[in-house]
């Protein structure tokens, strides 16, 4: 019986022996695995942090301007025609015609429309295939001229983007395109348009074939010709515009439009000169002169900036007044704005932004930044030209030293920071 007691009593210490030692092995695995996961977080920690926030000195266009809303007037008359169907234009909108001159067709159905539209693309492919295709021994010539050529060409491409001049755009890739084709032939590469001719010339037959008659749109008088219509063209007497008041002003700008009618197929802008109508508080207007000239920036349109003239300031006895800008030029872009949310820009600075608590004042007075190169605080000068609260604007400096350049690290917070203070990650 006793030796029967020991012997469970041997098992239960065992068993308690090896409960304490799987405890045991837990907790140090526990341990363990907190030490490692700490030392990663440590690693990890001292890899990002810094004892300095930087931010790169770059680039930056800012305005002074004045917020306003703008109403679009232009010398505009309807082009009427009792025809009824699509109507296609023959000419780019804000093109000039001259009296008589045909400035659309009108197709039965949209159908018809596309065909006609795909015979004209296909019959400028053919010609200017055609045209490459036939001077060819003239491409052999100086390549240099043709690369210069080209970068033009890539140049009035992206010009034309930049202003908003999307008629363009298509005439210079076209002129692009073939340049390129004229690298390739005076090069040496072998550039065959048979095929692609007779590819061509066989759907433009097939188009015609299904072509249909139309009814032709010609200009009642010379002027610049716009496609669509908008019921704003007579909101404002073109003839009374420097007379306007501001209530005249604010009621167009709110006004919507009018039923223009289904025998409206276009209009024509008549004189050259077109305008801008706006109204403004006097103080705003205050340092503006007649005949100085501004640029109206449109951010939600595809023109961005236009330069225009200042018409006349028209005061009344209220505290606000009547601002007329008057603009010269035409375009597809400019023909569409009507009722546009833009700014008046007064003045354009050029610099870098940087953040207003980056700027110091050293020892000997100068206002400036410290910048971390490599790891190595340097204080460098600016010239602050515009500054708010949370930024400001420096001048670029490129021909002293000691200025701040483009693309430094400027240290915008930090710890005790002093020129030549080396900074231990």
């Amino acid at each position: 019986m006793n030796n029967q007691e020991n012997k469970e009593q041997s098992q239960e210490i065992a068993v308690e022996n090896n409960n304490s030692g799987k405890i045991l092995k837990t907790v140090f695995s526990i341990i363990v695995a907190l030490i490692f996961i700490s030392y990663i977080s440590y690693q990890i920690y001292k890899t990002n942090y810094s004892p300095v926030k930087t931010e790169t000195a770059l680039e930056y266009v800012g305005y002074d301007a004045i917020d306003v809303q703008l109403f679009t007037v232009r010398d505009e008359s309807y082009i009427e025609n009792s025809a009824v169907g699509s109507v296609f234009p023959l000419v780019t909108d804000g093109k000039r015609v001259a009296n008589g001159d045909d400035v659309a067709l009108v197709f039965i159905d949209e159908a018809a429309a596309i065909t006609y539209k795909q015979i004209q693309d296909i019959t400028e492919d053919i010609e200017r295939y055609k045209v490459i295709e036939n001077n060819k021994s003239a491409y052999s010539i100086d390549i240099n001229t043709l690369d210069t050529d080209i970068n033009n060409k890539l140049i009035d491409c992206l010009d034309a983007i930049t202003n908003g001049n999307f008629d363009e755009f298509s005439t210079y890739t076209d002129s692009l395109s073939e340049r390129v084709t004229s690298r390739q032939i005076a090069v040496g590469e072998t550039v065959d348009f048979s095929a692609k001719i007779a590819q061509l010339e066989e759907k433009l037959n097939n188009l015609k074939a299904l072509q249909k008659s139309y009814s032709k749109i010609t200009a009642p008088s010379s002027g610049y010709y716009i496609s669509s219509v908008d019921g704003y063209e007579k909101t404002i007497d073109y003839n009374s515009l420097l007379n306007l008041t501001v209530q005249q002003v604010d009621d167009a700008i709110n006004s919507k439009p009018a039923d223009t009618g289904s025998n409206v197929m276009g209009k024509l802008v008549s004189r050259f000169a077109w305008f801008f109508v706006c109204t403004l508080p006097n103080e705003q207007a205050a340092d503006l002169v007649t005949g100085d000239k501004l640029t109206v920036r449109l951010p939600y349109a595809e023109a961005v900036n236009i330069s225009v003239t200042i018409e006349k300031i028209i005061y009344s006895d209220s505290d606000r007044c009547v601002l007329v800008l008057r603009n010269s030029y035409m375009n597809d872009t400019l023909a569409k704005l009507r009722i546009e949310q833009g700014q008046l820009v007064l003045n354009e600075y050029t610099g870098f932004k940087i953040s207003a608590n980056a700027v110091r004042v050293n020892e000997a007075g100068e206002k400036g930044v410290y910048v971390l190169s490599g790891n190595k605080v340097v204080f460098k000068k600016i010239d602050v030209i515009f500054s708010t609260q949370a930024y400001v604007v420096v001048a670029e400096n490129t021909e002293s030293s000691g200025y701040l350049k483009l693309y430094d690290n400027v240290i915008v917070s930090g710890k005790d920071l002093y020129d030549g203070k080396v900074i231990d990650n």
